[in-house]
């Protein structure tokens, strides 16, 4: 998880917060960007991890779930549907990105 999260953290931008969110989960704030925005941001990260060298050998992959804030939304509606969308991302074979 160390590991996992450096990358991550040398691969966002300087105005992005990471936070680790439970077990293997983690959630990154994206002030003032687009959902397609960080859908391509999320694809490079998806990469970067899939790409990536780790301690013994492991491979890791990881599903993304991406949702955008709408002025209505509280923090546990954006959170809520995060997670939805990180739930679509694993049930389509992991590995992959999707936007609620």
């Amino acid at each position: 998880l160390k590991e996992l999260a450096a990358i991550l953290g040398r691969n966002i931008r300087k105005v992005d917060i990471l936070s680790r969110w439970g077990g293997e989960e983690f959630v990154i704030l994206m002030p003032r960007i687009s959902a397609e925005q960080a859908y391509t941001m999320a694809e490079r990260l998806r990469e970067k991890i899939d790409g990536a060298s780790f301690a013994d050998s492991v491979s890791i992959t990881i599903s993304i779930g991406i949702s955008q804030w709408d002025s209505v939304d509280t923090s546990d509606d954006l959170i809520m549907k995060a997670d939805e969308a990180l739930y679509r991302a694993k049930a389509s074979g992991k590995n992959t990105v999707c936007i609620a």
